[in-house]
């Protein structure tokens, strides 16, 4: 009797320890940052937001570095990319074929958006997709209404 009683005890216990986190709880400090060479011409640069099942959602970058819209650039319109960790400037990443300086490649994006080299979206900042209010606060931080599609993202040429 008593095993029985020690052993529901437990598996009581146990059941109550594990659970599932909270969403706002699951992210990562900081994104990668990606460059990815987008149809259109030109590339969309800025912190990878998440990694959704047929688009990227990023915090685009304009010329100066300053992050300014929040975009959603679909797989399909992707060339080819990069995305790369460490002390970053902005401005620095111009292309996708040379790593800029204080910067690692972790990951080579290629055509259609399929990576190679890493999982992307584990190196994303919300790996587990962006919580409601989190989205909101950066959409109302980057003066939007809703994410802009890639029609609307802040395209730089290559130089």
């Amino acid at each position: 009797m008593t095993r029985a009683l020690l052993l529901s005890v437990a598996l009581l216990v146990g059941g109550c320890v594990v659970k599932q986190p909270a969403p706002t709880a699951l992210f990562q400090a900081h994104g990668v940052t990606v460059a990815l060479s987008v149809r259109s011409g030109g590339i969309v640069g800025g912190e990878l937001l998440a990694v959704e099942a047929d688009a990227f959602l990023i915090d685009a970058v304009n010329q100066a570095g300053a992050p300014v819209r929040v975009v959603r650039v679909p797989k399909r319109d992707v060339r080819e990319g990069a995305a790369y960790v460490g002390q970053v400037v902005a401005t620095d990443v111009r292309q996708v074929v040379t790593t800029p300086p204080g910067l690692r490649r972790v990951a080579r994006i290629r055509a259609g958006g399929r990576a190679r080299g890493a999982d992307l979206v584990r190196l994303s900042r919300f790996p587990y997709g962006v919580p409601d209010d989190a989205l909101a606060r950066l959409l109302e931080a980057r003066v939007q209404t809703e994410v802009a599609g890639l029609d609307f993202a802040p395209v730089r040429r290559t130089f």
